[in-house]
Order: C-alpha cells, then sequence, then structure tokens
C-alpha cells in the first residue's frame, strides 16, 4: 500500500493490532512472532525500495576486450533500468 510520510504502514498497523491481541492467555503466542515478521518484512521492503531507488544505468561487469579498453556499448545495456524520474 502507497502512503504519506504522515499515514502509518499498513504491516505496521497491523503488528501493533496482533501486539495488542497478544495478551493474558495468548502471551507468547503465534500472534506476536507474526507481529514480529510482519515489522521484520516491512524493515527488508524498505531497505530494497532504497537500493531499487539509488540503481543507476550502469553497465554490468562486462569483460569483453573491446569493452575493458573503450567503455562498454549497448550490448551491456540490455536490462538495465533508468533511474525513475522524481
Amino acid at each position: 500500500m502507497t502512503h504519506t510520510s504522515t499515514e502509518q504502514p499498513e504491516a505496521l498497523r497491523l503488528a501493533e493490532v496482533l501486539d495488542a491481541l497478544d495478551v493474558g492467555a495468548f502471551k507468547n503466542s503465534l500472534l506476536g512472532k507474526a507481529a514480529a515478521e510482519l515489522r521484520r518484512q516491512h524493515a527488508r521492503i524498505l531497505e530494497l525500495e532504497a537500493a531499487q531507488a539509488q540503481r543507476v544505468m550502469r553497465p554490468r561487469d562486462c569483460q569483453r576486450p573491446e569493452c575493458m579498453s573503450r567503455g562498454c556499448f549497448g550490448h551491456c545495456m540490455n536490462g538495465i533500468t533508468q533511474k525513475p524520474r522524481q
């Protein structure tokens, strides 16, 4: 879900709900583990999104002699996406 900087991401909101339910006889149940896993996955997604945003258009590590001596050509750019405009 897309959210603004002032909105709480849905995964974190759900984790809080699960934490609130993880009380009494249910303490340390799967609810708490599910909340922790939601938080872990949310953090990992943020890391991956930040890494993707930092990707810039650059050639792969090409070992062709002509690329090593004069720089990579169009064949090295296959599969590389441009950084999205902001």
